[in-house]
């Protein structure tokens, strides 16, 4: 009985080598403490599974290219936009309570939204954001997209500093601004490019100190205006709005943009073609073409094969299909004799087992 136990748990840590050694998705970091979803007149948080709260019943309009729908806010409607306070209240409670337990906690974290504006303002207005005394929003202006952070330790004296982009009217924009606790710094990705400060040429805002002040009282506006003014002053289409609770590296902003892009029809769908036939002919191809051509010469080509195999050029994909598919073969096989075999020692382990 102990060597048939010992047969299985082997079978066993065999299959669990095998899993891990499956491939994992492009990025594996989470929305964890807000991914709004729309659907029809509704938004919630995928991340607690609640509601997020309207000032009124919310527009959402589906879009045919992405198979999604998105949050439209307008002017004319001013108390059409969303608030959650969900993600707002798990910052907090790290700012106010955790920082103090552990000076070293790491308040690191990424903003990820998609905009798009059915017209661009005259002067430079407010959008979606945490902005009241402190914080962070979107804002934009006739020519700029921006990213507005406030730099204080009261409101006397504080700085605000910008990060922009050009903006153009009914475009998507897909967006990243990220918080760097350790090096007290704000910089953004904007559709997979890193943008620069309005005021200087770097890549980056330094704010010393960062406040997020009115986070546990008032909450995240998406579509709205600044929190103080609890409206929509600009008109916005939002698809995306989702907060991580730590920094969210390039290589993964470029791959959630990519896949972004590609659903909401920013960007075309890779396309996987077959490698182009080589332009030139083999250095040692046949000199003469045989006027007869037999019907059933696929297995008799022994010269079309040594040139092949002595040309410097790329052979033709096309020409030797059964390439991959018999090795595909043989390890289908080996697959099959590994588990006769484990199958045989079970077996065997079992009679024996009888036997005794």
């Amino acid at each position: 009985m102990k060597k048939t136990i010992s047969v299985i748990l082997s079978l066993i840590i065999v299959l669990m080598m095998e899993m891990s050694a499956l491939p994992v998705a492009a990025t594996e970091y989470y929305p964890d403490l807000l991914e709004t979803v729309f659907e029809d007149g509704t938004a919630y948080n995928f991340t607690t599974g609640s509601d997020i709260e309207p000032e009124k019943d919310i527009v959402t309009v589906w879009d045919e290219t992405a198979q999604a729908y998105f949050l439209r806010t307008s002017k004319a409607d001013p108390t059409n936009y969303l608030v959650s306070k969900e993600a707002t209240d798990a910052l907090a409670r790290m700012i106010l309570v955790q920082k103090l337990q552990e000076p070293d906690l790491d308040l690191s974290f990424a903003w990820e939204f998609m905009v798009r504006l059915p017209e661009m303002p005259e002067t430079m207005t407010f959008g979606s954001g945490y902005f009241a005394s402190g914080g962070f929003t979107f804002c934009a202006d006739a020519n700029y997209g921006y990213f507005l952070v406030q730099s204080a330790t009261s409101d006397a004296d504080a700085q605000n500093l910008y990060l922009q982009f050009p903006m153009e009217a009914n475009k998507w924009y897909h967006c990243f601004l990220i918080y760097d606790d350790f090096e007290q710094q704000f910089y953004a990705y904007v559709n997979g490019a890193r943008i620069k400060a309005k005021d200087s040429n770097n890549d980056y805002v330094s704010v010393n100190p960062f406040r997020l002040s009115y986070l546990w009282h008032h909450g995240l506006q998406i579509g709205g205006s600044n929190i103080e003014y609890k409206r929509v002053d600009l008109s916005q289409d939002i698809a995306i709005c989702n907060i991580y609770s730590q920094i969210v590296p390039e290589t993964d902003v470029l791959e959630i943009y990519e896949s972004a892009a590609v659903q909401w029809g920013m960007i075309d769908k890779p396309v996987s073609t077959p490698t182009a036939k080589p332009t030139q002919a083999p250095t040692e191809a046949p000199t003469e073409v045989p006027t007869e051509i037999p019907t059933e010469s696929a297995t008799e080509a022994p010269d079309a094969t040594e040139s092949i195999t002595e040309s410097a050029e790329p052979a033709d994909p096309t020409a030797a299909p059964k390439k991959d598919g018999g090795s595909n073969t043989v390890v289908v096989i080996a697959i099959i004799a590994a588990v006769l075999v484990i199958g045989g020692g079970i077996a065997a382990g079992i009679i024996f087992t009888k036997k005794k």
